[in-house]
Parts: C-alpha cells; structure tokens; sequence
C-alpha cells in the first residue's frame, strides 16, 4: 500500500492500494504548488509523475525522488532535469519500474539546486 504524507505546511492525505498523489505549497517566492503522484502496488514503484498547477516561471527546474527505508536512511535516488534554462512549469514523470524496499519514498522540486516543495508517500 502506498499512503501519502507531506514534507511541506499542509498534508493533503490520501492512500490507496495502486497508486497515491498529494500537493505540497511553497507560499515564499516563486509561489508554487508540486503535485506528485506514485503509481504502483506494494513495494514495487512504476511511475512518478510531478505536475505544478500553479505554475510560475522557473529557471533550472529539476525533480528528484528519493527512497528511504524504514529507518529513514536514504538508498536510492533520481533525478530528472525537468527544464533547461528558464520556462514557465509544467509536469513530467521519471519512471523507477522497480521493487523498492519498505519505507518512503520522496518527490521534490529543485529550482536553482534548492528544494522548493516536497510530496512523500509510504511504500508498504
């Protein structure tokens, strides 16, 4: 089962047995809302889809997912190059297709190499 929590100041809660998505605002500047959903089932994770409904105009815009194991120690992560140079946002999808092992595992957006929002979701 893949649930979802928030690293940001509100959690949006939502689980579900094949796939999970929440939002996480960032209310400092570039305001901006990251969506980021988890298609799976278990422990094995197919896709993970970013998307910003709020979008703003971004420089260097990256998304990574990060998995962590059920200590909180981090084992794995991708990163995707979401825009080159300086665009207005929208969303794409980095696809893992693998089993991963029980823990969490984290979306965050990175513009100019800082993290602006972050969405997790358990991985059961």
């Amino acid at each position: 089962m893949i649930t979802l929590f928030s690293l940001g100041l509100i959690a949006y809660p939502s689980s579900a047995q094949a796939s999970a998505s929440g939002c996480d605002p960032w209310p400092l500047p570039p305001v901006r809302v990251l969506c980021a959903s988890v298609s799976g089932s278990g422990t094995y994770v197919d896709r993970v889809s970013f998307s910003s409904p709020l979008s703003s105009f971004t420089c260097d815009a990256k998304g990574a997912i990060r998995f962590y194991d059920t200590a909180g120690g981090l084992y794995h992560q991708e990163t995707r190059q979401a825009k080159h140079g300086c665009t207005w946002g929208d969303g794409f999808d980095i696809y893992p297709r693998k089993h991963m092992r029980k823990g969490k595992v984290c979306s965050v957006q990175l513009i100019n190499g800082a993290q602006r929002a972050g969405v997790c979701h358990r991985i059961n």
